[in-house]
């Protein structure tokens, strides 16, 4: 009985000190990173030490500490437009972001309207939506809201 509850308290122990790191919605896969510029990825993580990460468009290994408060940052320089990239982020618990496109970023805000669906709302729908939703297929476009 004793060595079960040793056992237990060992492995417990080796849960806690796993890293994991917790990103915020906007720093996820399928994301869009701006071209040619110097991006922020940040984000927390439940372990003490620093978080490596590895961009595959240059293999470069960045790394920061992991601060007091469990929050973390890290800026990485990106390529001109291309992808799909996977960007590897690790602070002892691998955690890698897929179909990462590099490309232009625009932020919209400021417009009532824009909360908008594009097909329209229940009893205001939008001339043809269904046809342009139908026929929408560009890959490289990402929309976050």
């Amino acid at each position: 009985m004793k060595s079960l509850s040793v056992f237990s308290l060992l492995m417990l122990t080796a849960l806690c000190c796993r890293g994991r790191i917790i990103l915020p919605a906007l720093v996820n896969s399928n994301m869009v990173l701006q071209q040619k510029a110097t991006v922020k990825l940040w984000g927390k993580s439940t372990r003490k030490g620093s978080v490596q990460v590895i961009t595959s468009w240059t293999n470069r290994q960045y790394k920061t500490i992991i601060s007091k408060d469990s929050t973390w940052h890290i800026n990485i320089a990106t390529p001109p437009a291309g992808g799909p990239y996977n960007i590897s982020l690790n602070d002892g618990v691998k955690l890698t972001l897929d179909n990462v496109l590099i490309g232009e970023v625009w932020f919209c805000s400021g417009q009532s309207n824009m909360e908008m669906p594009v097909r329209g709302w229940k009893n205001q729908p939008v001339k043809n939506s269904a046809e342009l939703l139908l026929n929408a297929h560009n890959p490289n476009m990402r929309l976050f809201t």
